[in-house]
């Protein structure tokens, strides 16, 4: 799902940079900002109450890492962090990745890294799916 999620997000708000990452730590060289990077964050299902199989739903949440560097250009200057936080919770949210899944939830965000010269946000969303077993 990361993959349609990051294909989701080329070209789009303004982002110069799109990618995958297996988590925060991996986000090391960014080439242009501002970036998105969409990471796993976590998958739970509850028990089953079927007798024969097992069907679970899964809620899948992922994260997509924004980062905003200081503005070196007038038209980076033109992207505010809280504008490029609106617009891509606005691209995602209600969007169906995959006809098996529902629409994408905001779960929240948090600031992960501030420095002088960037800025990092991490925000969550979820989906949830359907697995069975095979008797």
């Amino acid at each position: 799902m990361l993959e349609l999620v990051a294909a989701r997000l080329k070209g789009q708000c303004g982002l110069k940079t799109v990618g995958e990452a297996l988590d925060l730590a991996s986000i090391v060289a960014v080439p242009a900002s501002p970036a998105a990077f969409v990471i796993p964050i976590s998958d739970q299902a509850p028990p089953t109450a079927r007798v024969n199989g097992i069907e679970q739903a899964v809620t899948e949440t992922f994260g997509v890492v924004l980062i905003l560097r200081s503005a070196a250009t007038a038209a980076d200057r033109a992207v505010t962090f809280d504008g490029l936080r609106d617009d891509v919770v606005g691209l995602l949210l209600g969007w169906v990745p995959n006809p098996a899944c529902t629409p994408i939830q905001y779960v929240g965000g948090a600031m992960i890294d501030v420095t002088p010269n960037e800025v990092r946000r991490l925000i969550k969303f979820s989906t949830r799916y359907l697995i069975r077993s095979n008797p």
